[in-house]
This record gives C-alpha cells, structure tokens and sequence, in this order.
C-alpha cells in the first residue's frame, strides 16, 4: 500500500454471513481504495454489498456475518503505520480506538441512531469522552462551536434540547457532528440524505465537501444515487451482487460508461446536466437472491449484451484508460 495518497485499501474482500442453513455471498472479491482528501462513492441497488463493505471496515458486522478472506489496510497519516483492520476482534481495544476518533461513520437513518432520551449535546459528549480527555467546560464549546459550523441555528440553546425538537435535517446534522466531532481521518457515510427532501439533500452534501475541504477528510460516500455521485464524488466504484464491475473518477465513468450496469444506473436516474428530452429506463429484470452462488457473471441474466461467453465464467478487471477499471467481457475481460 502506497501510504502517501491512500488512506485506505481493501483487497480482495470477501465477506458472507449465515442464514439458517444459507450461505449469503455478500461481498465477493472487492478492490477499492480511497484517497486522502478525496470522495469515493460507492454506488449499486439495494442489496449490492455497499453497506456490508463499509460495516467490514469498522468491523461492525453482525454476529452472522465474518470477513472471510482479504485485506482492510488503513493509514491515517502519510508517513504512519499501516494498520490491517481486518485482523482485529471486533470488540478489542485496537478497533475500539479507531471507531469514532479515527474512522467514523454516519449511518443511515438519524431517527433510530438517536436516542430520544439523552440531550442533543450529551449524545455528541459520549464520543468525545470516549476519545479525548478534555474538561466538560472546554468539551461543551467545542461541541456548541462545532454545530455552529454545522448550521444549526442557536447552538448553545440547541445543545441542551432533544432529538424530538429537532427536524429531519437537523437530525443528521447531529449525526454528522457526533462523527466529526473528534476529527476523524476518514468519514464513511452510509446513505446520509435518505428520506430527506432535495433541497435538504442538497444542504447535506454541500456540508460534507465543505467539512472534506476544510478539514481534509477522505470520505466513502454510500448511496444507490449516480446523482449524488455526480454531485459530491472525486471517485467511483459500482457494485453488483457484492462485486466492483466498474471503478474509476467520476467524469470518466460519466462520459464513457463501460460496463452494462453502469450504463442501465446512468439511464435510470436524473444526472446533473441531464437534457430535459431524455427518458428515464427502469433496469430489466430484479437483483438475485445473495445466497445463489454464480459459476459466471451476474449480471449476465439481466444484460442486454449477454453472450456465451458471459455465461462460461467471471471476467477480470481490466483497465481500460488510466485509473478506469471494468469488469466485463463486451468489454474486453477475459475469464479469471
């Protein structure tokens, strides 16, 4: 791993978990690396193995679920140590120290991660208690400084209300303050704008580069959205049943999609700079059940480009121009 530019590299990851007798493939032979002061998106329909891969990181899993095979190397700075995430116990001390302080991640849906009966302000102490021994005077400014810079109105009366007295976007402003507060090196944020309104989305985003710019935070961007990607991404990887078919910079994967999917997600969906003439396409056909394990590509029962070749195998990563990967064989791919 090549520290000075990556914060973060996954390697080969598998992860599966047990359900009842099933096996579930929920991640298979992912590659992604996040760069420092950059965004990745990683971007798929529900069920692809987005929120799987980023639970892996903080080891965050449930108990049915292990990391069967790969690597997670993380290094905070450029001249520190490399750290294999994946090696640690998911309660040890090791990981424990890194959640929150180093990586810290905002999840999906601020209305369950909230607890209705601790104070705004106590719920952002606790992850600040947890990492940094500070006074309670000199902890409360910094985090009454901290939702200001965050665009909550009257912070200091704000501090001391609670999650009910807030709206859904100042809900996940909350959410973004509790993983900020310690200053993380890298933010992975689980689809931060679901259920919020477009304008609201919009605000959010806007934070998020804003806090990435200012603090120099790499970010991992979740989302099913190519137009969030198109919004607030450096990078993207598109997953499908647990794979990386196609990674590369936003603007290549914009201008010149390679791999079937990306394209049928780029149809489906407004994009920035979209012609208001253009019809939006459903995507053909419904994701597979995860527990199936495929002999060949998986996308394959649902591409309009399916050959025999597609059914005979699984092609290779292959880089089609500098830093664009794709995994495909219309695109040149051949059987790994």
């Amino acid at each position: 791993m090549e520290t000075k530019n990556t914060i973060l590299q996954i390697e080969n990851l598998k992860v599966e978990f047990r359900v009842g007798k099933k096996c579930v493939h929920a991640v298979n032979d992912v590659n992604l690396t996040v760069h420092r002061g950059k965004t990745l998106g990683i971007v798929g329909e529900s069920g692809c193995g987005k929120s799987v891969t980023a639970h892996s990181i903080l080891k965050l899993l449930p108990q049915n679920g292990r990391i069967v095979d790969g690597k997670i190397l993380f290094a905070e700075t450029a001249e520190g140590p490399v750290k294999e995430l994946q090696n640690m116990k998911r309660t040890g001390q090791e990981i424990r120290a890194i959640r929150g302080q180093k990586i810290a991640m905002i999840f999906q849906d601020p209305m369950m991660s909230l607890n209705p009966v601790y104070t705004i302000g106590s719920q952002i102490m606790e992850n600040l208690k947890l990492h940094e021994k500070l006074e309670e005077r000199e902890a409360k400014a910094r985090i009454i400084h901290l939702l200001g810079q965050l665009g909550i109105p009257e912070p200091e009366q704000r501090y001391k209300e609670y999650p009910h007295q807030f709206s859904g976007g100042m809900k996940q402003r909350v959410m973004i303050a509790i993983a900020m507060i310690c200053n993380p090196s890298l933010l992975i944020a689980d689809e931060p704008t679901t259920a919020l309104d477009v304008t609201i989305q919009k605000q959010i985003l806007r934070l998020m580069q804003k806090l990435r710019d200012d603090f120099g935070t790499s970010v991992i961007l979740i989302t099913h959205n190519m137009g969030i990607v198109a919004e607030a991404c450096d990078e993207v990887a598109v997953m499908y049943m647990g794979r990386v078919v196609e990674s590369g910079p936003v603007r290549q994967i914009f201008e010149n999609p390679q791999h079937p999917y990306t394209r049928a997600l780029l149809r489906s969906v407004p994009v920035p700079g979209m012609r208001s003439d253009v019809e939006l396409k459903s995507i053909e056909g419904s994701t597979p059940d995860a527990s199936i394990q495929f002999d060949h590509c998986e996308f394959e029962p649902r591409c309009e480009y399916a050959s025999e070749q597609c059914r005979g195998g699984f092609p290779q990563a292959r880089e089609c121009e500098p830093g664009h990967v794709v995994r495909c064989f219309l695109r040149g791919g051949g059987e790994s």
